[in-house]
């Protein structure tokens, strides 16, 4: 199996799930109950992911993605925090954690 696919909910994830099942490729759901161990793990490591089951499938799997606009949706970029090491999304200019600033 190939993890072609990161959401930040288990919504938008089901709508490139069905979008890739449609076009007869099936896939499997992973790490949709992982939000319950948020605050042990980086919150990114929460986000549910989608995974082909034939590795043959991924190829054409991603294109399909890339062309309805999902994985741009879906990515958010992050920036890792120098004095501890958490990930942090974009959008925030201190680390969450140590209050560290975001590097220039």
């Amino acid at each position: 199996m190939v993890r072609v696919h990161t959401a930040r909910n288990l919504a938008e994830l089901a709508i490139v799930r069905d979008h890739l099942a449609a076009r007869g490729i099936a896939t499997e759901i992973r790490n949709q109950f992982a939000g319950a161990a948020l605050g042990e793990i980086p919150w990114t490591s929460t986000w549910p992911e989608l995974w082909v089951v034939d590795e043959r499938d991924a190829g054409l799997a991603q294109r399909l993605i890339a062309e309805a606009g999902g994985a741009a949706e879906a990515s958010c970029a992050v920036w890792t925090c120098r004095s501890c090491g958490e990930q942090v999304e974009e959008t925030f200019a201190r680390c969450w954690n140590c209050e560290a600033e975001l590097p220039e």
